[in-house]
């Protein structure tokens, strides 16, 4: 009898530590599941929102958003279910084929992006010279070829019951997008590092970016990699815990993206200030031009012009310098 009770207190120990373990998992990957849709929510509202980031080089990145934004709106949630034990998702067609199909699409706008980034820096006037349709085209067979491979995926898995026949193919796609990425970043990296010595500064930062792209690409997808060679392959279970840090990197990169490659843009992120409000101080140098050009209807042509040029020519901030111009001028009514 007192063994029993023994046991029964060890599996009530047992049953209150898993509840506490499904209870982080699911609170950690609800966090990454609503940062990573807003992150890439964030990403298409501004670039539908304003037209000067429509440009044919930026469609790849609202590509990788939309194919992100599938992760965090279905596939996060979907393996939030999965982990609170409610429903077991990981045997059905319907989870791993919009789980395959979204990062499958995810690594394949990645891979594209650094090509173009490749494409950009090796032939700048033909990158430049790219027609809007080119680009489409480009970007509507990424998607095409994400479908077939994951129909390709669904069927083996599914239709003829052969796990390891599923592999074929998707994981020497996936490979060969990751040897894409890596290769596409230390060629733009090497090229840089030949022909761009005197910025130092925009060197540096190209080579946290293209450090930090290739990184985060192999810590997502590699262990994808690892769990299906072991899951398909070697027909061997893996434990909860390994499972959920796997999924979760796996996962994360969809939320790493927006700030990897959009908020590192200049463009987007002065769209985003914008967008929240934050712009007093582009709205103060308007302001002050304004009133500068007002002004100078009543004084004397050449005092206007030389304040003008000394408040843009210093090397002190224009900003700093345009109210002193215009108090000068004021003087003048």
């Amino acid at each position: 009898m007192q063994n029993s009770t023994v046991k029964s207190s060890d599996d009530d120990i047992s049953q209150s530590t898993r509840k506490i373990e499904v209870a982080t998992w699911c609170t950690v990957f609800a966090i990454e599941a609503f940062v990573t849709v807003i992150g890439n929510l964030l990403i298409v509202i501004i670039f539908a929102r304003d037209y000067r980031l429509r440009k044919p080089s930026s469609y790849l990145i609202i590509s990788l958003a939309l194919a992100d934004l599938c992760i965090g709106l279905i596939v996060l949630p979907l393996w939030i279910y999965q982990v609170t034990g409610l429903g077991e998702l990981w045997q059905t067609i319907t989870f791993l084929t919009l789980d395959m199909f979204a990062s499958v699409a995810s690594i394949s706008n990645l891979a594209a992006i650094s090509l173009e980034r490749l494409y950009a820096t090796m032939l700048p006037w033909r990158h430049r010279a790219t027609p809007k349709p080119q680009v489409l085209f480009f970007i509507a067979s990424i998607w095409t070829l994400s479908a077939v491979i994951t129909s390709s995926y669904a069927v083996a898995l599914f239709a003829y019951s052969s796990p390891l026949g599923s592999l074929f193919p998707w994981l020497p796609y996936i490979c060969l997008l990751l040897l894409v990425i890596c290769g596409s970043y230390s060629a733009l990296f090497v090229k840089m590092r030949r022909t761009d010595r005197r910025r130092s500064d925009r060197e540096r930062k190209l080579t946290v970016t293209l450090f930090m792209a290739t990184v985060f690409s192999i810590v997502a997808y590699l262990p994808m990699v690892v769990l299906g060679v072991k899951y398909f392959a070697l027909n061997r279970k893996t434990n909860n815990l390994f499972l959920n840090i796997m999924s979760f990197f796996n996962f994360g990169n969809s939320l790493v993206n927006p700030f990897l490659y959009a908020f590192r843009m200049p463009d987007f992120r002065k769209a985003v200030c914008s967008l929240f409000g934050i712009y007093h101080q582009d709205q103060q140098t308007r302001q002050s031009h304004e009133t500068i050009a007002h002004l100078s209807e009543r004084a004397p042509p050449s005092f206007a012009l030389r304040e003008l040029s000394t408040a843009v020519s210093s090397r002190i901030s224009p900003v700093a310098r345009l109210p002193e111009a215009v108090d000068k001028l004021s003087e003048l009514k």
